[in-house]
């Protein structure tokens, strides 16, 4: 199945047709729009059908846009005839609104928030030195990897190798969108993590990219580190997932903490008539590639929760450990 035709699934018509082929050729995020007016002070269960579209594209690397109709809702239904769109006044739309918002980026995927958890209480637990240097390799359009190290680090290299995922970065960490708050919220169920009061603001001064592939990592460079979906996603050969992986461990000091996910045995995806590969890894294959560099390392596995990512995939693999001081 293409990107295109996982997303528009379960939609009655794509219009213009073949526009959205189009432009998942470019290679590039799309900025998906939806507008809802803010005529009540909760969502209800109508919504959820477009938000899960709209989470759909988001989860595929595209940027959504929520646009409250303050103006419509103002406007209401000028003959009266419609008890569900009354006239309001603009303190009754902007209440709204900022409930619509509150309850409209609380949607978290369950496999996320099992990711962050782990990660979140293993991090906490941890006696790092001062002046220390985090990396996320291959951050995409993610960030709460990054957000899970941000009271960890005095600086964050987010290292990136694609150009429209770079592009992305440079603009989202200037103030992420309200999308990451649900991620800060979960992660603030630490107290470690309630210690950062503006995280916005905290991870503009402290976030830096980085331009560059796996394979070309410099050695013992950083004190912690995240990488997500990127070793096993590079080929269908076992030997670059290998590479990769001992790439991002021996870019870490001895002593450094890491977390890496990974999808269960992928089979590779297709974006328009492109093809992305995928080697398909088990627990078993992670285990024994991190066995030679790290200790106290624990392998947990995520089961596929609905609706899925892509197409694909049996799960997700998360490792946490410490690289080896030997």
């Amino acid at each position: 199945m293409s990107q295109a035709q996982y997303l528009t699934r379960n939609a009655v018509d794509c219009l213009p047709r073949g526009e959205l082929e189009r432009r998942l050729e470019q290679s590039r995020p799309l900025r998906v729009k939806l507008g809802v007016d803010p005529t009540s002070a909760d969502l209800h269960l109508g919504h959820t059908v477009v938000f899960r579209k709209l989470r759909e594209f988001q989860d595929a690397g595209h940027v959504a846009v929520l646009i409250l109709g303050d103006y419509t809702a103002r406007v209401g239904d000028p003959s009266g005839r419609s008890a569900t769109r009354p006239v309001l006044s603009g303190e009754e739309i902007d209440a709204h609104a900022q409930t619509y918002l509150e309850q409209a980026t609380k949607v978290l995927r369950d496999d996320d928030r099992q990711i962050i958890e782990i990660v979140r209480d293993f991090f906490a637990t941890l006696d790092l030195p001062s002046h220390r240097h985090g990396i996320d390799v291959g951050a995409g359009t993610n960030l709460y990897p990054a957000l899970t190290m941000l009271p960890l680090c005095d600086e964050i290299t987010l290292y990136e190798y694609a150009t429209s995922n770079v592009s992305w970065l440079q603009r989202e960490i200037q103030s992420y969108s309200p999308s990451w708050d649900p991620f800060w919220d979960l992660l603030t169920k630490e107290p470690l993590y309630k210690s950062i009061e503006s995280p916005r603001e905290v991870l503009a001064a402290r976030a830096r990219i980085e331009t560059g592939s796996v394979f070309d990592l410099p050695e013992l460079r950083w004190n912690i580190g995240t990488m997500s979906f990127v070793a096993e996603s590079i080929s269908s050969e076992l030997s670059e997932f290998q590479a990769a992986l001992g790439s991002f461990l021996r870019s870490l000091r001895p002593g450094a903490p890491f977390a890496a996910a990974f999808m269960e045995n992928s089979l590779g995806y297709d974006v328009s008539t492109h093809r992305f590969p995928a080697v398909a890894i088990t627990a078993e294959d992670v285990e024994t590639c991190l066995a030679g560099y790290a200790e106290d390392l624990e392998i947990r596995r995520i089961g596929t929760t609905s609706p899925r990512l892509r197409d694909g995939y049996e799960g997700m693999i998360l490792a946490i450990g410490i690289v080896r001081t030997e």
